[in-house]
């Protein structure tokens, strides 16, 4: 008994129709993968710029014109901020608890810090360039925790 010809074509256009869709689920799903590590690298700089501005105020110097681009500066940071809490939150919300808490602790910390470098007296020289007494460790576990969720958000089997 031959199978008729139409048969076969059906067949084949079935087959072909679900390695199509298949290809554009996966392709779809790459692609949106890709905007999110975007996202999450990111945030993570974001932070990283964040916490940067405890030394940066520290070594200002002494002339007051390192304050307004300092302040400036560290507002088009915050904005950042809020953006990629914003977004993870749209985009990933299973991370996005990780990052609220790791962005709390590092204005927490890092923000102190930052307040603190503003009441000491500017930079006089090279010496004060070396900061020895701030220290970041404590937000380690924060960061391990963001990076964690991170990725298994972007697993194959999340």
């Amino acid at each position: 008994m031959t199978t008729p010809v139409w048969e076969s074509a059906l067949v084949a256009a079935f087959v072909a129709a679900a390695v199509s869709l298949g290809t554009l689920w996966w392709n779809t799903r790459q692609t949106r993968l890709d905007r999110q590590r975007a996202v999450f690298a990111g945030a993570f700089a974001a932070v990283a710029d964040y916490r940067e501005f405890s030394f940066i105020v520290r070594r200002r110097d002494s002339t007051g014109a390192d304050r307004s681009m300092i302040h400036r500066d560290l507002s088009k940071v915050q904005a950042a901020l809020h953006r990629y809490e914003a977004m993870i939150q749209v985009e990933a919300p299973s991370v996005a608890e990780a990052y609220s808490e790791l962005l709390a602790a590092t204005r927490r910390i890092a923000g102190a810090e930052i307040s603190k470098g503003w009441d000491l007296p500017p930079a006089q020289g090279d010496n004060d360039m070396h900061i020895r007494d701030i220290d970041m460790s404590a937000l380690s576990p924060f960061e391990i925790a963001f990076l964690d969720a991170a990725g298994r958000h972007l697993s194959l089997r999340p």
